[in-house]
């Protein structure tokens, strides 16, 4: 008896009945109207639209920094071409390297224990373990797989980075070509490859994306992978992959085959 009036007994609340209200109350149907206002519809994607890809617009740097083979520390010009070398917010005004680089990443919500599915250490596809969805991954924590895994400071992460989110998904093209054509006018100084680079958050702001069929996506990301992940930084003497990334990566393409 003196544990029960130590610990108390169950709280309870007690509202009455005239305090209650239901979907046909006038206040319930007034505040359904105001949210039903509020939502912010997303328009359907015209088939006529078509898709646009960037990551061939980003190739030509991609095959410069991967005949380089070594790339300047982080700071330097990297790449050829147009110059992507730098990467600036919507004010202009130049981004730290690792929040670029981290820009599909949120290292709080996935677990470790999260990228060891899908493939066995001996490179072959795991069993499944009784998914209980039909959801398999999302892009961000896809990405944050192999991102998380990359050096902020290498030379290459900058420009892989960016190629990883192009890889995965096209751009629209009616999206994008008004897009370009805004980008002409704000930074008249800057082609469109400098745009999808330097300005990603603005253009992604504006254009929608699509995510194409698995038989698209996996020889983008094994071309990406084998590309990038042998780019040696001239300052640390350290290849953008290391043995985790590969690791990373392959479990990367092995979801992507999935689906």
């Amino acid at each position: 008896m003196q544990h029960r009036e130590t610990i108390g007994t169950e709280p309870v609340f007690v509202a009455a009945r005239f305090h209650l209200r239901d979907a046909s109350h006038p206040i319930e149907k007034r505040l359904a109207d105001q949210r039903a206002e509020a939502a912010h519809l997303v328009p359907p994607v015209p088939r006529e639209d078509g898709a646009m890809d960037a990551l061939a617009d980003l190739q030509e740097p991609i095959d410069h920094m991967r005949n380089l083979g070594v790339v300047p520390c982080v700071g330097s010009q990297v790449v050829g071409g147009d110059g992507v070398a730098g990467d600036h917010d919507d004010d202009g005004g130049t981004r730290g390297r690792a929040g670029m680089a981290a820009e599909a990443r949120d290292d709080g919500l996935l677990a470790e224990a999260e990228v060891q599915d899908g493939e066995e250490d001996n490179g072959g596809p795991a069993a499944p373990h009784g998914l209980t969805s039909g959801v398999k991954g999302d892009i961000m924590h896809l990405m944050d797989r192999v991102l998380r895994r990359v050096p902020k400071n290498h030379g290459a992460t900058a420009l892989f980075s960016r190629c990883f989110s192009h890889a995965l998904m096209f751009y629209n093209s009616a999206d994008a070509e008004a897009a370009r054509n805004v980008a002409a006018e704000k930074w008249p100084d800057m082609t469109w490859r400098e745009v999808l680079y330097r300005q990603a958050d603005w253009v992604n702001r504006r254009v929608r994306r699509t995510v194409p069929a698995p038989k698209v996506i996996v020889p983008r990301l094994e071309m990406l992978f084998a590309d990038c992940g042998k780019i040696v930084d001239a300052s640390t003497k350290q290849p953008l992959f290391n043995e985790a990334t590969w690791k990373a990566a392959r479990h990367v393409i092995q979801t992507a085959k999935g689906g």
